[in-house]
């Protein structure tokens, strides 16, 4: 296995943005999930796709390791749509989880209608509950994004929704969404690694 895979290089050449978040699926990922990982390449500033194939967890620690990758998420599925978002720290020795998060549902931009796109650098949460601050706290370590009440750029805003906690990339000037609109809750006992 090499530390620098072809597809990777080709997705790194050419871009001249710092990349610190590599994001990935389960080995053999829907349509629907590989275009939510389009969507969030797309949305938030300093992350990179990449094709997983048949790369383990270790093979997957050595790639961030050798390509200075600060976080790896991965996308699990369930069912054929986008379950689980998983954050990891790459270490010498394996990858480390560091928190976790259960998709309870999912809007592509294309299910929104909106073409236009953006990079958030920040993340603000609306609420001041618990899951919401832990959320916020999780996103904005997993993305490396500037946690903030007053955003200055575009930026994912954490809103509680009932039970569920729903994510939105927003642009600063208009306010609108422009990225894949997520629902998401913690999974029982998910929290040992506090963000």
């Amino acid at each position: 296995m090499s530390e620098r895979p072809l597809r990777l290089v080709r997705r790194l050449s050419g871009r001249a943005s710092e990349f610190t978040t590599l994001l990935t699926s389960s080995r053999r990922p829907s349509r629907r999930t590989r275009a939510l990982i389009k969507d969030l390449e797309s949305a938030i500033y300093g992350v990179v796709r990449f094709t997983r194939g048949h790369e383990s967890l270790r093979d997957l620690n050595s790639i961030a390791v050798a390509n200075g990758f600060k976080r790896v998420v991965i996308i699990n599925e369930w069912r054929g749509n986008p379950g689980l978002i998983v954050v990891y720290s790459p270490s010498e020795e394996n990858l480390v989880e560091i928190g976790r998060l259960k998709i309870a549902g999912v809007k592509l931009r294309r299910e929104l209608g909106r073409r236009d796109a953006g990079q958030c650098r920040e993340v603000v949460s609306s609420s001041k509950d618990e899951t919401t601050i832990y959320i916020t706290k999780l996103l904005a370590d997993a993305f490396q994004l500037r946690a903030t009440e007053r955003p200055d750029t575009d930026y994912l805003e954490v809103s509680l929704d009932g039970d569920q906690v729903t994510i939105a990339p927003r642009k600063l000037k208009t306010n609108a969404i422009f990225g894949p609109l997520l629902r998401v809750v913690v999974p029982d006992g998910s929290r040992k690694g506090q963000a």
